[in-house]
């Protein structure tokens, strides 16, 4: 590539910076400074950093009852702009074996989706971008057998090791208190990280239900977060993936329908039924119950279920009791049907990377998200 070599090295880096990943993919083979440049742990961390500057983002749409793709909408246009098939032959499940819901999307973080597969009790972390998988080692550490709570597991990065990280809460099925069995309480937790490739026990304070229908997990900043209840105590659970520890916060209300995310991964929302409609809080500071703020009220609505989460210039997403998504602008009043075609109950943002799903000790300036 005789213009390649006519370009300056650094106007080259920030020429590909700014390119997409299936093209840096292609072109790792144009060279070998471009493959050892693209391919270098330094050069992956700022493409990721350009992509969050940029707010290069999609909205990817978990699926639906009986799908193995995944729907990816364009932040900007809310288009589906791409249908990303799962990863064979993880998700090939016997036609006759197979069950609604059987894929849950935990959660995404710097590009990077954890899945777990329901129907083998298997957890993975995909990269859509670069097609890579990974088959997350199931726990030895509790031999005698656990169930895993659908709705305890979280997915996020630390940042203090540089390191993805999965946390378990589970409810071993030698519980000697059968009255924890029935209700689902997490009794026991387990983290599994990356760079290491191994689960270990962490501890939990409290034993705790975690909401499995209408609040699944949200991660922001270092943190996941689970609405959770137990005898005399109602709140957020959330979890610090840097210090691994558990945080209670009480609730502002009872009532808390759902969880979301306020300016693109910054702060943790929540919606409070109110009458015919929502009340949006905030929570500023984790385990500190005196730290809500109330935002503001939506509706009265005469058929919303409830809200899903922020897009841009604080217009939001709601979902439709028949389980299509709209769009609702809090200033106007005015509601636009997105008209996808399927019945969504979770939003998540997505990020394409280049960050690799193998065991990697080093990753370079990727930032927390």
């Amino acid at each position: 590539m005789m213009m390649a070599k006519e370009l300056p090295e650094d106007l080259v880096t920030q020429i590909l910076l700014r390119l997409p990943v299936v093209s840096l993919l292609r072109f790792e083979s144009v060279c070998k400074s471009w493959y050892a440049l693209i391919t270098h742990q330094h050069f992956k961390g700022k493409h990721l950093l350009h992509n969050k500057k940029n707010s290069n983002n999609t909205l990817l749409l978990p699926l639906s009852t009986y799908d193995d793709v995944v729907p990816m909408l364009s932040y900007e246009t809310l288009q589906v702009s791409l249908t990303q098939s799962l990863p064979p032959p993880y998700f090939v499940i016997d036609e006759e074996a197979r069950c609604p819901y059987s894929i849950i999307v935990v959660g995404s973080c710097n590009g990077l989706v954890c899945l777990f597969n329901n129907y083998s009790l298997q957890e993975f972390i995909w990269n859509p971008a670069t097609k890579e998988t990974k088959v997350v080692p199931k726990s030895n550490m509790f031999p005698s057998g656990y169930h895993a709570n659908l709705k305890g597991i979280g997915f996020g990065f630390d940042a203090k090791t540089n390191d993805y990280k999965i946390i378990n809460l589970l409810t071993p099925y030698n519980n000697p208190d059968p009255k924890s069995i029935q209700s689902g309480k997490i009794i026991q937790s387990e983290v599994y990280s990356l760079s290491a490739d191994s689960w270990k026990k962490v501890d939990i304070p409290l034993s705790v239900t975690i909401d499995r229908y209408y609040a699944p997990m949200i991660y922001i900043n270092g943190m996941a977060f689970w609405r959770a209840y137990a005898d005399d105590w109602e709140g957020v659970l959330s979890f610090d993936m840097s210090d691994e520890v558990f945080l209670k916060t009480p609730l502002p209300l009872l009532y808390i329908r759902d969880f979301f995310v306020l300016n693109e991964s910054t702060t943790l929302a929540v919606g409070v039924i109110a009458e015919d409609g929502f009340d949006i809080w905030l929570l500023l500071e984790v385990g500190v119950k005196d730290s809500w703020s109330k935002l503001f009220t939506i509706g009265p609505f005469t058929d919303i279920m409830r809200p899903l989460g922020f897009w841009k210039n604080g217009i939001m997403f709601l979902e439709k009791c028949d389980g299509q998504m709209v769009l609702y602008d809090p200033s106007t009043k005015q509601m636009t049907d997105l008209l996808l075609g399927h019945s969504w109950s979770q939003l998540i943002t997505y990020m394409e990377t280049l960050i690799s799903v193998k065991r990697e000790n080093v990753f370079e300036e990727q930032d927390r998200c």
